[in-house]
């Protein structure tokens, strides 16, 4: 069930990352996801099924501070800027499963998430 729920949140990620920046896209704020990579942060600890990965995370998993690169890379680097809708793995974009990008499945979620979190939703945004 946690790696159905994992994958699920996954999806929902990218598409609101996507959903999220075809709102902005008349702005100049950009929306993009990431993945750091496999870190070695201790995130996770509370979960039984996560007690088998972590002896591969503590051989193969990166230190925070290279896990923190993609992040910054996206938020200094002139390289994207005005690039938005997209998702990084080591700084570079990648290709999200094929529904990720399906335009109808992000504006359902998008307009289950303005319900659901009852926030007023400026209306460019809606």
């Amino acid at each position: 069930m946690e790696y159905i729920l994992k994958v699920s949140f996954i999806i929902f990620y990218f598409l609101f990352t996507y959903a999220l920046a075809d709102k902005l896209s008349q702005t100049k704020i950009t929306a993009n996801a990431l993945h750091p990579g496999l870190v070695r942060t201790g995130f996770g600890n509370g979960f039984k099924s996560f007690s088998f990965f972590k002896p591969l995370i503590n051989l193969f998993g990166i230190s925070p501070e290279e896990g923190a690169k993609t992040t910054l890379y996206l938020a200094t680097s002139n390289e994207v800027e005005g690039i938005s809708g997209k998702y990084y793995s080591d700084s570079n974009i990648k290709t999200t499963s094929k529904i990720s990008y399906d335009k109808y499945i992000q504006k359902q979620l998008w307009e289950a998430s303005c319900e659901l979190s009852k926030l007023e939703i400026p209306s460019q945004l809606t």
